[in-house]
């Protein structure tokens, strides 16, 4: 049987994982109950979208911060502790993103 591998998070992962931390605590947690009756959660999109969070699928070259699937994960996954449909809405902007190779198909 193979022992189970856990990831190495580099130092920039952590740094950006923190601070979307952070900012879900102490802004998105007091207001996630609204939410939860289908509410599109307006105010925690600006926030993220200031830190880059909804450009993190797309690619630098179209402004994008061309994040990998493992480093949004990580990211959607803090957004969710705290507030799971801000990041449903957030996980929806990857998809929207798509890949380079949809693009220019």
């Amino acid at each position: 049987m193979r022992a189970p591998v856990f990831p190495t998070l580099t130092d920039e992962q952590r740094r950006f994982v923190s601070t979307v931390r952070e900012l879900a605590q102490s802004e998105f947690r007091e207001r996630a109950q609204r939410y939860m009756d289908g509410t599109f959660p307006w105010e925690n999109m600006k926030p993220l979208a200031e830190l880059g969070v909804l450009g993190m699928a797309v690619p630098e070259e179209y402004g994008g911060l061309g994040l990998p699937v493992f480093d949004t994960a990580l990211v959607l996954e803090e957004i969710a502790k705290t507030c799971y449909v801000t990041a449903m809405a957030a996980s929806c902007r990857r998809c929207a993103a798509g890949n380079a190779s949809w693009r220019s198909a």
